[in-house]
């Protein structure tokens, strides 16, 4: 299973999953409601790159 992990995690989460593999929530299912969006906005990149660092002053805050 370690080498499936390594596929879609990064090592140091791969390496905490191993060492406590007595843990009982590895490999137990939880389910949860949950809503995703993706927006697609029109003229972003031109406006992003006009903005420069505002734009990631903005997303930090």
């Amino acid at each position: 299973m370690t080498s499936v992990w390594h596929s879609y995690l990064p090592d140091y989460l791969v390496e905490a999953l191993n060492k406590d593999a007595t843990n009982p929530l590895i490999g137990q299912e939880t389910r949860m409601d949950a809503v995703v969006l993706f927006a697609d906005v029109s003229g972003f990149t031109a406006i992003s790159e006009a903005l420069g660092n505002r734009v990631a002053a903005v997303q930090r805050n």
